[in-house]
């Protein structure tokens, strides 16, 4: 949680400004309220762990109930969360809590449609490095929440030879070669393609993963037929919630898809005060 805390300093800094006038003014200070985080459409919760993060950094000693769980889908009306406490810090909190929400419901929302296009096959549906900055823990966990996997985390996690990798060679089995000559132990290596030549070239080595790139399904199944057994095979590239179908039927074993993560799939939640009592 280090980054999120710092992410959520950053964020409050930012939103507060020199203090929140209008809150400050309208309401007297020691007001106590109870608000619920309401959803105003069906979704998937992600995120709830941030939101009594968020009030421990705002004065006022706000209570979180959580009434809904990480993961979980919930419809319309459905309460989220319940908070109690001091009115003023629920108020000074509240954009930051539903900006988090809204968020990262979204992506495992959005994801869970995705991974439901694949069901009944042994396709995993992955992210990519295609994330918020400073967000990438959050969003890649609301991925999973939504039933999708996560691709790597950062440049360290696995070799990776793409397209401007090789460019820095006169050949992508240079690329290639200099790569496994290199690389650390225990490291897997990952090659990606866009053509059926390059595909020849690099099966022939000791590779882990090949991914191809921006290809059609028709060009997929012609690339599968050149791929050896225990080569892990994963398409990416252009793929998007309207055509991810078509890719289905074929026998891969991960579609990676950076509209999971880098698109804007944003959920409606509300905060809601309860009447005040007289």
């Amino acid at each position: 949680m280090i980054f999120e805390r710092q992410l959520i300093e950053l964020a409050l800094a930012e939103d507060l400004g020199l203090g929140d006038i209008t809150t400050d003014c309208v309401v007297p200070s020691g007001t106590t309220a109870v608000a619920k985080l309401i959803a105003r459409e069906p979704m998937v919760v992600a995120g709830t762990e941030l939101i009594s993060e968020v009030f421990s950094f705002i004065p006022g000693n706000v209570q979180t109930k959580l009434t809904a769980k990480d993961g979980q889908k919930i419809s319309k009306g459905d309460s989220i969360a319940t908070l109690s406490g001091d009115a003023q810090a629920i108020l000074k909190g509240e954009r930051l809590v539903l900006n988090f929400l809204r968020k990262l419901c979204g992506i495992a929302n959005f994801t869970a449609q995705c991974v439901q296009i694949v069901e009944g096959t042994d396709i995993k549906v992955c992210d990519t490095r295609k994330t918020t900055p400073g967000w990438r823990r959050l969003e890649k966990m609301a991925v999973r929440l939504g039933g999708g996997h996560n691709h790597r985390f950062s440049l360290s996690d696995t070799m990776m030879i793409k397209d401007n990798h090789i460019a820095c060679h006169q050949s992508i089995a240079a690329a290639v070669e200099r790569g496994l000559s290199l690389k650390p132990g225990t490291s897997k290596i990952q090659v990606e393609v866009d053509s059926i030549e390059q595909l020849q070239t690099i099966v022939k080595y000791p590779i882990d993963m090949v991914l191809l790139d921006n290809m059609t399904p028709n060009k997929v199944e012609e690339a599968i037929k050149i791929i050896p057994e225990g080569i892990l095979i994963e398409v990416s590239g252009g793929i998007h919630e309207g055509n991810l179908g078509s890719y289905r039927h074929l026998p891969v074993h991960r579609i990676s898809m950076g509209c999971l993560t880098g698109a804007n799939h944003q959920v409606d939640i509300g905060l809601d005060f309860e009447p005040a009592q007289s």
